[in-house]
């Protein structure tokens, strides 16, 4: 699927303030790109373009608002933050690199990622 650089500009920027890169250790290694936020429409609309879909809505204290989260992990996580890696400030770009070197120790994880970076779906580092 190609993404428009206004649209990889509009995720990063919304990455930035609400979304978090993060690893997940049990059961099993993986990295996960996540934005939690209570605006349904925005994640709909971000659900769309990262090809995934929204979850939610969550609630945990009555008296706040119920919040939806969308979520990619292994693989197309790492292919999404290599490709969002240019429009991100210092602090995202290290985690980044933290992940992406962690991912690549990972025997199985390693193949997965030259697997998608041979169809063209990492559009950049």
């Amino acid at each position: 699927m190609s993404v428009a650089v206004k649209d990889l500009a509009w995720i990063a920027g919304l990455a930035e303030g609400e979304g978090c890169f993060r690893e997940q250790k049990k059961p099993r290694w993986s990295p996960h790109f996540v934005v939690v936020m209570t605006d349904k429409d925005v994640l709909i609309k971000l659900a769309g373009l990262l090809n995934t879909h929204v979850t939610g809505p969550y609630q945990y204290k009555v008296d706040r608002k119920p919040f939806y989260r969308v979520e990619i992990s292994g693989r197309r996580a790492i292919a999404w933050m290599l490709t969002l890696f240019t429009f991100m400030c210092k602090r995202r770009r290290l985690k980044i690199k933290t992940l992406v070197k962690s991912f690549l120790k990972h025997k199985n994880h390693r193949r997965a990622y030259h697997k998608y970076y041979n169809r063209g779906e990492v559009q950049c580092l």
